[in-house]
């Protein structure tokens, strides 16, 4: 088995689609006559760690414009990592803070694009509930479990 060979062609593939996606993001920063930042989060979530990141990175790119998109793929996270984000945004799109979601924004991620100026939304896309999460050990099964409390609120009723 050649698999050095194999990681190679990986990484070449990854590096192409990576400039392929720059140069997308770059033609639809020009179209909007603004910068724009891909969030793209997927399954992992929205933390502090992640603040720190798109921090570095907003710096780093010299975003400075007044206008900014963000496009947004989140199934959410902290509510809190949320919040700096949206306020850390907010300071690089002074003038329009747009919000793009092209598949989902759940949880926390919805509570991010509702402090943009403007979400733009494909017909396919989907905002989720804010619920907040409880964390609670599970005694019997020693685990970590999260729940929602309108889950307990339903039951009861």
């Amino acid at each position: 088995m050649n698999q050095p060979n194999s990681d190679k062609s990986n990484e070449e593939s990854i590096s192409s689609i990576d400039k392929k996606i720059e140069k997308l993001r770059k033609n639809f920063a020009k179209s909007r006559n603004s910068d724009c930042y891909l969030l793209i989060a997927g399954n992992s979530e929205i933390t502090a760690t992640l603040v720190d990141k798109v921090f570095d990175d907003l710096r780093k790119e010299k975003y400075g414009g007044e206008k900014l998109d963000v496009i947004v793929h989140s199934s959410g996270g902290s509510i809190d990592a949320a919040y700096n984000l949206a306020r850390l945004f907010r300071r690089y799109g002074k003038e329009r803070l747009t919000f793009v979601v092209p598949r989902w924004a759940k949880s926390a991620a919805t509570l991010l694009v509702c402090a943009g100026d403007e979400i733009l939304m494909t017909p396919v896309a989907e905002l989720g509930p804010l619920d907040p999460q409880i964390t609670q050990m599970n005694p019997l099964e020693q685990r970590l479990e999260n729940f929602s409390p309108l889950h307990i609120e339903s039951t009861l009723n």
